[in-house]
């Protein structure tokens, strides 16, 4: 396994580099957020994973929205490729190798008995964003079950075009949960955290394709698109 060397130098000229791609390449990110955390607490964030973005996007919300030293869980041939991802703050899963899936969740585990974060997609790979079932691991789970008092925040993210040259992100982060005191099996409770995120996700996609979208606020605006300034032209407008 390889383990994350965090570097705050390194991520604090990463944030800002990461800050400027996003608002490059989105028109907007939306957020809605129903968490309410307690950061002196061990948290494990479950996403969905359908877009390359994912892991840039949880990197951003971990340094602006979330007050917690966090962690993400990366597949081995990306981290291999990019190692940079080490020093803030991904550390390795192969996916491959059952031995090394233990290891890595040890790693978690003890990582969310010090308090820390750790951000999980459990669907193992990126999947197109409309596919059912999400078909979640059983990762989640075990850390549920080694760490009872883990707060679980489930986030959903939603890419869509809406009449923009860029597309638009929807994230909404959920209410946590606590599951301490459940006597649910591994496999039980992989299946209900796979429902709360896919109940989350469809009824996010439900919002967005219907305008109710009310509950979000602007959490990042990008650049001005090539449309717009057509439009300036057109109107005699610089």
């Amino acid at each position: 396994m390889i383990e994350a060397r965090k570097s705050p130098a390194f991520e604090a000229l990463f944030y800002q580099y990461n800050k400027k791609l996003l608002k490059k390449s989105f028109s907007q990110i939306m957020l809605r957020n129903d968490s309410d955390i307690n950061p002196a607490k061990p948290t494990l964030f479950l996403l969905n994973h359908s877009s390359w973005w994912d892991g840039l996007i949880s990197f951003h919300l971990a340094k602006t929205l979330f007050s917690i030293d966090s962690y993400a869980m990366m597949e081995e041939k990306g981290l291999v490729t990019f190692p940079f991802f080490k020093r803030l703050g991904a550390f390795s899963i192969h996916l491959q190798s059952v031995k090394e899936i233990v290891s890595s969740l040890r790693h978690a585990e003890q990582l969310l008995l010090q308090n820390k974060g750790i951000w999980m997609f459990p669907q193992g790979k990126e999947e197109h964003l409309e596919k059912r079932p999400l078909s979640f691991k059983n990762g989640a789970a075990y850390l549920i079950e080694k760490v009872p008092a883990v707060q679980v925040v489930p986030i959903t993210y939603y890419y869509t075009f809406s009449g923009q040259q860029l597309p638009n992100l929807y994230i909404h982060a959920g209410k946590e949960l606590v599951f301490s005191g459940k006597r649910n099996s591994r496999k039980q409770l992989t299946t209900l955290l796979e429902a709360i995120v896919t109940k989350q996700l469809d009824q996010q996609r439900h919002d967005v394709i219907h305008h109710l979208t009310n509950q979000y606020n602007v959490l990042l605006t990008g650049k001005r698109p090539v449309s717009e300034l057509f439009k300036a032209l057109k109107n005699g407008k610089r």
